[in-house]
């Protein structure tokens, strides 16, 4: 009786593990484009819809919404009204990914006002090297021409694998928003590297092809570019002005995010 028990309750617990994992596995699967999330966009379109057409600056904002679009046939350059049931939540024709579409080129129209408010980053494959040299000395008047022609040819040489080092060997990570991460390591270990290149800072080393890196959906270059101010390095040495006070700092670090147009 005792064992028929405890085998009841190994089978049950076999089964609870089963469901546990099948449930988690399921939560973490991403099936793209189903009915579920298109439901979730659907909802969210009429929320934004309801909560937009509650002052007259962001109805217009939904208006300029529905004239933007990437898709044959709608052109985002015209001033002429156009009704598309496809962007409308209480419409039988809503189409999620033509809304989708339709909020992606509204944010790509004005990187400069649309910023995000938070970034996370996800990268494969990371990699950062650098290029050895033999040896290298302070550029002067008598030498300035000698060094030029050393580099000429360095950069002549630039396909010769032999001369590169590895700084940072190929990994994996994502970062969430709002998580604090530890970079943990030896001196050398290339710590300093890797804050870097996620702060988009890499002048002196280099990253491997094949690393792809990105910020929320946005590439390097486009941080580089549009967000450098939301991604930044802070060495061990700071860098500051003692002369300003707090309120000065922060007074002066907020006008420098804030757009032109805002």
């Amino acid at each position: 009786m005792s064992d028929s028990k405890k085998s009841s309750r190994s089978e049950s617990n076999n089964d609870l593990e089963h469901d546990s994992s099948s449930e988690n596995h399921s939560i973490n699967e991403y099936h793209g484009f189903d009915a579920h999330t298109t439901q979730d966009i659907h909802n969210l379109a009429r929320t934004l819809t309801r909560d937009s057409l509650k002052d007259d600056s962001s109805a217009a904002l939904l208006k300029y919404l529905t004239h933007m679009s990437e898709v044959p046939g709608v052109s985002p350059y015209t001033g002429e009204e156009v009704n598309d049931d496809q962007l409308d939540p209480d419409s039988d024709n809503f189409n999620a990914k033509y809304w989708v579409k339709n909020m992606r080129k509204l944010i790509d129209s004005d990187p400069e006002y649309y910023k995000p408010s938070k970034l996370g980053i996800a990268y494969r494959d990371l990699r950062a090297y650098g290029v050895a040299n033999d040896s290298d000395y302070q550029p002067t008047v008598t030498n300035a021409i000698w060094k030029i022609l050393v580099e000429g040819f360095r950069h002549l040489q630039k396909d010769d694998k032999s001369r590169y080092f590895d700084i940072l060997k190929p990994m994996d990570a994502i970062m969430k928003p709002g998580e604090l991460t530890v970079v943990l390591g030896r001196p050398g270990a290339g710590c300093s590297t890797l804050l870097k290149t996620i702060a988009a800072q890499t002048y002196g080393f280099h990253i491997g092809e094949e690393s792809k890196i990105s910020y929320d959906g946005l590439s390097q270059k486009e941080v580089e570019k549009h967000y450098h101010g939301d991604v930044l390095y802070s060495a061990e040495t700071d860098i500051h002005f003692p002369h300003l006070s707090v309120g000065d700092t922060l007074d002066f670090a907020a006008r420098l995010r804030t757009p032109q147009n805002r």
